[in-house]
């Protein structure tokens, strides 16, 4: 199945697309119609979230948005304001690629961490039981070769 047939790589696309091109109100309309509730950040994000903006209305960046969801929090009479919600991942998506690239960095480094305890843990093991020992527990995938 394509990627972009499931739901997921439909809400990894309109995140992409929002990375890539920037604020929108039709990408970001897209990008909480797949995430709203699905994921952490927007997990409360109530579907009656733009209630009050004006569709057409030209939202490209994040003053813009800060600005037009100001004036419809007001006139909701539902007491629902979406903006505690919206406020902290518009601004983390207003950074686009460069908080990617900042959360990427992160992982990168994690990862090499847990690679260098990982190597450590078999030196060990090889050190203390042969350089054999762990090899047919790890199964024939990480046997080195002969």
């Amino acid at each position: 199945m394509p990627t972009l047939a499931s739901r997921e790589g439909q809400a990894c696309g309109a995140l992409d697309d929002v990375l890539l091109n920037g604020l929108s109100q039709d990408r970001l309309r897209r990008l909480f119609s797949h995430a709203a509730g699905r994921s952490r950040g927007l997990q409360n994000l109530p579907l009656n979230w733009s209630l009050g903006l004006q569709p057409g209305a030209a939202l490209f960046e994040l003053d813009q948005w800060l600005s037009a969801l100001d004036a419809p929090s007001r006139l909701r009479t539902d007491g629902i304001d979406p903006r505690p919600i919206l406020i902290p991942v518009l601004d983390m998506l207003a950074n686009g690629l460069a908080m990617a690239e900042r959360a990427c960095s992160e992982a990168e480094r994690r990862h090499e961490a847990t690679s260098a305890d990982l190597a450590a843990a078999c030196e060990a093991i090889n050190a203390e039981f042969g350089p054999d020992a762990m090899w047919p527990c790890a199964g024939p995938c990480l046997r080195p070769e002969a």
